[in-house]
C-alpha cells in the first residue's frame, strides 16, 4: 500500500469541505436595483440673516453692500415691510420659517449596481460567513430628485420692478435637484455567522442570509453645490441561493437597506436664484439649513459567480488529489501534503520542532501536527 493510502487510513478521512470561501464578481447586466430616497430640511430663521430673500443686486454672494453686487445693468432691491425703509437700498428680507424637501424613486429606470464580496460557507456546520463587501448600488448611474422650499415670509416691496409682495402664507420655491451620482456600500467588519439550509429536493443547492455592518455613502448635488449628507452605517441584509453543482457556485441574492440618518446643522447653501410670485421680478433666497435628514431605502437583485478563494496554508489540494489550492479544505489536501512529504517537496515542510509552525528544512511529525493543525482551523 502507498505511504498515502496508508496514512490516511491511519487518520481516518479527512471531513470533506471544512469550509469553503468564494470570492464573489456581481454580474452588472444581470443584477438590478430600486431605490427610493427622501430628503428634508428645515431652515434656520434666528438670528436676523440666517434664512433671507433679498433683490439680485446683492449679487452670486446674496450679501448686499459686497464689491460682487451688480452694478449695471441694476438689479432688481428689496425693502422689508408695507411702506417706509429706505427704498435706495437693497435689504435682506428675513424668512419667518420654511424647509426644503424632495423625494423620490427609481421608477422604471433600470439601474444595475457593481462590486464584489466574499462568502465563506461551511456546510458541514450550516453558518455562512460574508467579508470584503463593495458595491456601487447605482452602478454608475444618477438618481435625481425635485427638491421644492416652502417659504414663509413678511410683507415686503421690490425695486425694478415696483412691486408690494405681501404675505401670502407659505409658498413653493423651485430650487433645483438634488442629483446622487453614487450610493456605494463598503463593509465595515466580517459579518456574524449566517444561516445556509439546504434546499429540499435539489442536493448542491442552499438557502443562506446573513447580516453585514456597511458604510453607506452617498455622493450628491444640491443645485449644483455638494448636498450635506454624511456616510451612514447600516446593517444590510444578504439573502439568497448558492448553487454548489454549478462552476463557481454561482449565488442569486437580494441586498435590502431602509436606513434614515438625522445630521444637526447649521448648513450654508449658495443663493439661489427665483421669481417672485406677484411681478416676476428676480430675487435671490439664501437660506441655512438647521438640520437635515435623510432616508435611503435599496432593494437590489443580484446575481455573482465566484471563484474559491485559498484557505490558508493547508489548501494544497483539488479535486482528484491534483496540487493546486481550490477554496475547500478536504481528504484532497491530506493527498498532496502527503506526496510532497515523501517527496521531501518543500510545500510540505509546514513544521519545526515542538510542532511550532514554520519551516526547517526537516520533513518529519512537526510537519504533520502542524498540517492538521492547519487543516482543522478552517478557513
Amino acid at each position: 500500500m502507498r505511504p498515502t493510502a496508508l496514512i490516511l487510513a491511519a487518520l481516518g478521512a479527512a471531513p470533506l469541505a471544512v469550509a469553503q470561501p468564494y470570492n464573489y464578481t456581481i454580474n452588472q447586466p444581470a443584477s438590478t436595483l430600486g431605490y427610493s430616497i427622501s430628503f428634508s430640511a428645515p431652515f434656520q430663521t434666528t438670528p436676523g440673516g440666517s434664512s433671507y430673500i433679498i433683490g439680485t443686486a446683492a449679487g452670486a454672494d446674496g450679501i448686499p453692500g459686497n464689491a460682487d453686487d451688480i452694478a449695471s445693468p441694476p438689479g432688481s432691491r428689496t425693502v422689508p415691510g408695507i411702506a417706509g425703509g429706505n427704498t435706495a437700498a437693497n435689504t435682506i428680507v428675513n424668512l419667518n420659517s420654511g424647509s426644503i424637501s424632495a423625494s423620490g424613486s427609481s421608477g422604471p429606470t433600470a439601474y444595475h449596481p457593481s462590486g464584489s464580496f466574499l462568502v465563506n460557507f461551511d456546510v458541514a456546520g450550516a453558518t455562512c460567513q460574508v467579508s470584503n463587501l463593495s458595491a456601487d448600488l447605482l452602478g454608475g448611474g444618477t438618481a435625481s430628485l425635485a427638491a421644492n422650499a416652502a417659504v414663509n415670509y413678511s410683507t415686503f416691496r421690490t425695486r425694478e420692478p415696483s412691486c408690494t409682495i405681501f404675505s401670502l402664507g407659505t409658498i413653493n420655491i423651485p430650487v433645483g435637484n438634488i442629483s446622487a451620482t453614487s450610493i456605494t456600500a463598503a463593509q465595515t467588519a466580517p459579518s456574524t455567522a449566517g444561516t445556509m439550509t439546504p434546499v429540499i429536493g435539489q442536493p448542491g443547492r442552499h438557502n443562506f442570509s446573513a447580516n453585514v455592518d456597511a458604510l453607506i455613502t452617498v455622493t450628491a448635488t444640491l443645485s449644483g453645490a455638494p448636498a450635506p449628507i454624511d456616510p451612514q452605517p447600516v446593517t444590510l441584509a444578504l439573502a439568497g441561493t448558492v448553487d454548489f453543482n454549478l462552476p463557481g457556485a454561482p449565488v442569486a441574492a437580494t441586498v435590502t437597506v431602509n436606513q434614515t440618518q438625522n445630521i444637526p446643522g447649521p448648513f450654508l447653501l449658495d443663493p439661489l436664484s427665483f421669481n417672485e410670485p406677484l411681478c416676476n421680478g428676480p430675487l435671490l433666497i439664501k437660506l441655512t439649513l438647521a438640520s437635515t435628514s435623510t432616508t435611503i431605502g435599496v432593494n437590489a437583485s443580484l446575481t455573482a459567480s465566484g471563484t474559491p478563494s485559498s484557505c490558508g496554508p493547508a489548501d494544497l489540494g483539488r479535486q482528484g488529489g491534483i496540487p493546486g489550492a481550490d477554496g475547500a479544505l478536504d481528504n484532497n489536501d491530506f493527498v498532496v501534503f502527503i506526496d510532497y512529504f515523501f517527496n521531501n517537496n518543500p510545500l510540505a515542510d509546514h513544521g519545526r520542532q515542538g510542532g511550532l509552525p514554520g519551516a526547517d528544512g526537516q520533513f518529519n511529525n512537526n510537519d504533520f501536527v502542524v498540517f492538521i493543525d492547519e487543516f482543522f482551523a478552517g478557513c
